[in-house]
């Protein structure tokens, strides 16, 4: 039995059921009223080792390697691959893989690669072994988007809640509005709250539900000792990434392709600003990458300026400097550097975005605010705490301790459990 409610969504129409669970649970499962958690293709997102990018030499992210990385009683945790994507690029490859068998094969060999016990999970190829009352399905906007018609059915059919995480949902927001229209329970994961950003409220509902999955720090970040002598400089970081997508253009208009418009202003004009900026960003379109010294960095290749990028070695600037900066996107989305800076005790510099007051934080108080896409406020605000090293000091204890009782994996853990659990009541 289901009630249902229908909301319009530009050209589409957004139906949600809410279902009354089942009585009837298929043979091979077992009944339970504990919740769990199933990753939808986790072989190909940076949960842990991605093989594409293992086998390329490519930097492995792990930005969701936490959920991965708890005990059973924290999260139960169980894997699904479809056979919808795999991470590798080459024709050949692609033709053998993409298929429910090549996807069963990759992420077993994802698991061995990442010494995860492959007995430890249970691994399915399709919704019909799950059950809706007892699992929540998790996967990314950019996923859904590649589903085959019989994949997508297949998704359709499964009655419980479906956590689409938004990360890069710039790619294709007419395409994830539309499956998510197609499915039933869905629920949008983002690591901030998107729901006062322009650009999401454009193709998606205002009653959209969403659940915060902010980014944790690395413990390699953890700032070791209380007092350590810093430089006043200002780390800059990050990637310009330039969106060439359709929706994306319309929206903002040809002449603003980057993603992170600051980032741009920055990475052109730090080299005038020698006692300000250390720009470390990389430019994936122009194959440049800024470093200490303050010179561009050329490349012949994206995956070249990649490891030159990644080759920096940004817990050490973070320990090292008093103040860095990536900025955020457009989209509503900050930077993933920003929990690992916070917790090194480098003070993080961010726009006054309300994202930020989402997680708690206050600029002057736990990090420093500037008035949004103003270039000329960012010099002045940095200037104003190089001349007060009191109050910037007081701002890195602040940062570092609110980045420890708020983005360590066990703290994000345990609401995003929370928080999934008075869905999961709901539902």
């Amino acid at each position: 039995m289901h009630d249902s409610e229908t909301v319009e969504i530009s050209q589409y129409k957004i139906r949600r059921v809410y279902s009354v669970p089942s009585n009837s649970i298929q043979n091979d499962l077992v009944e339970s009223h504990t919740m769990r958690i199933v990753l939808l293709n986790p072989h190909t997102f940076h949960f842990k080792k991605i093989l594409a990018r293992f086998f390329n030499g490519k930097k492995n992210l792990f930005r969701y390697s936490y959920l991965l990385e708890n005990r059973k009683d924290e999260l139960e945790i169980a894997l699904m691959a479809n056979g919808s994507r795999t991470s590798f690029q080459k024709a050949y490859l692609r033709k053998i893989l993409l298929n429910r068998f090549g996807g069963l094969l990759e992420i077993t060999l994802w698991l061995l690669l990442n010494r995860l016990n492959p007995f430890r999970y249970k691994i399915y190829s399709t919704t019909r072994r799950l059950d809706p009352s007892h699992d929540i399905l998790f996967t990314f906007g950019v996923d859904i988007c590649q589903l085959t018609p019989n994949q997508l059915k297949d998704l359709q059919r499964f009655e419980g809640i479906i956590l689409v995480h938004l990360t890069h949902y710039f790619y294709n927001p007419v395409g994830i509005a539309k499956v998510c229209s197609e499915l039933k329970n869905v629920v949008f994961i983002s690591e901030s709250d998107l729901t006062s950003n322009s650009f999401f409220k454009e193709f998606f509902p205002a009653e959209s539900r969403l659940v915060l999955l902010p980014f944790v720090f690395n413990e390699r970040f953890a700032q070791k000792v209380s007092q350590v002598r810093r430089s006043d400089n200002c780390i800059a970081v990050g990637t310009l990434l330039r969106v060439n997508q359709v929706e994306y253009s319309n929206f903002f208009g040809p002449d603003n392709p980057v993603l992170q418009p600051m980032r741009r202003e920055i990475f052109d004009n730090a080299i005038q600003y020698p006692d300000i900026f250390i720009n470390i960003m990389r430019d994936q379109e122009k194959l440049r990458v800024g470093s200490v010294e303050g010179n561009l960095n050329s490349a012949s290749t994206e995956t070249e300026i990649e490891k030159s990028y990644y080759k920096i070695g940004l817990a050490n600037l973070f320990h090292s400097n008093a103040m860095f900066i990536s900025p955020e996107e457009s989209i509503g989305l900050p930077s993933s550097n920003f929990v690992d800076g916070m917790v090194s005790g480098c003070v993080y510099v961010g726009a006054d975005l309300s994202l930020y007051e989402r997680f708690g934080m206050l600029g002057g108080v736990h990090y420093i605010s500037y008035k949004e896409e103003d270039f000329e406020d960012l010099l002045k605000k940095i200037r104003y705490y190089q001349e007060n090293p009191d109050q910037l000091q007081e701002i890195s204890a602040a940062g570092r301790e609110f980045a420890l009782t708020h983005f360590s994996p066990e703290i994000v853990r345990k609401k995003f459990k929370s928080e999934l659990e008075k869905l999961y009541l709901k539902v």
